[in-house]
C-alpha cells in the first residue's frame, strides 16, 4: 500500500488535525467536568441553605399558630363568659324579681282590659325554672 506521496501527507495532515481536535475535545471536557463539579457543589450549598430557611420558616409558623390557637382560646373563653352573664340576666328577667313585675303588669292589664270590656291579650308561655 504505497500511496502517492501526496495523499500520504493529506492524510498525515488529517490525522494531525484530529490529534489536535482531540487534544481540544478533551480540555472541553475537562472544562465542562470542572463546571459540572462546582454546579453541584452550588446546588448542594443551596439546597443546604434552602433547607435551613424552611426549617426557620415552619419554626416561626409553628409560633405565630400556638399564639393565634392561644388568642382564640382567649375569645372563646370571653365568649363563654359572656353567654353565661347574659343568660344570667335573662334568668333574673324571667325569674328574679323582674319576672314578678312582669307578671303583676300582666295581672293589671288583664284587670284593666276586663274593666274597659276589651278582649284579653293572649297569654305568654309559661316560664320554666
Amino acid at each position: 500500500m504505497n500511496g502517492d506521496p501526496e495523499q500520504t501527507e493529506i492524510l498525515r495532515a488529517i490525522w494531525n488535525e484530529m490529534k489536535a481536535l482531540n487534544g481540544r475535545v478533551d480540555k472541553t471536557n475537562e472544562g465542562l467536568s470542572g463546571l459540572r463539579t462546582e454546579l453541584r457543589g452550588e446546588m448542594a450549598g443551596l439546597r443546604t441553605e434552602l433547607r435551613g430557611e424552611m426549617a426557620e420558616l415552619r419554626t416561626e409558623l409553628r409560633g405565630e399558630m400556638a399564639e393565634l390557637r392561644g388568642e382564640m382560646a382567649e375569645l372563646r373563653d370571653e365568649m363563654h363568659a359572656g353567654f353565661e352573664m347574659l343568660g344570667g340576666r335573662i334568668d333574673n328577667l324571667l325569674l328574679g324579681p323582674h319576672g314578678r313585675d312582669h307578671s303583676d303588669l300582666r295581672e293589671r292589664v288583664a284587670r284593666i282590659e276586663g274593666h274597659l270590656g276589651l278582649p284579653p291579650l293572649p297569654s305568654p308561655p309559661p316560664s320554666t325554672p
